[in-house]
């Protein structure tokens, strides 16, 4: 029993043929999985820049309303006196 030259090499090029596919497969993979990462590097950018915005803009109006309690406070205090 022996084995052709002929299908050796069939299957030699279909090997290679398939490793091409695979290797065009993993390069498009990897593409998508970059473009996916950068898509939720940018949500999760935005989600945090809205969520510190917000933050920032909560701690102004407390700041604020504690200036004005205390002015009010010392109004009070003044006419106390």
């Amino acid at each position: 029993m022996s084995i052709s030259i002929t299908g050796i090499e069939d299957i030699q090029k279909s090997a290679l043929e398939i490793s091409n596919k695979t290797s065009a497969l993993l390069e498009e993979l990897t593409k998508t999985a970059e473009v996916l990462n950068e898509h939720i590097l940018l949500n999760i950018t935005g989600e945090l820049t809205g969520f510190l915005d917000s933050a920032n803009e909560s701690a102004i109006a407390f700041s604020e309303l504690q200036a004005t309690r205390s002015v009010k406070a010392r109004h009070i205090a003044s006419e106390l006196r």
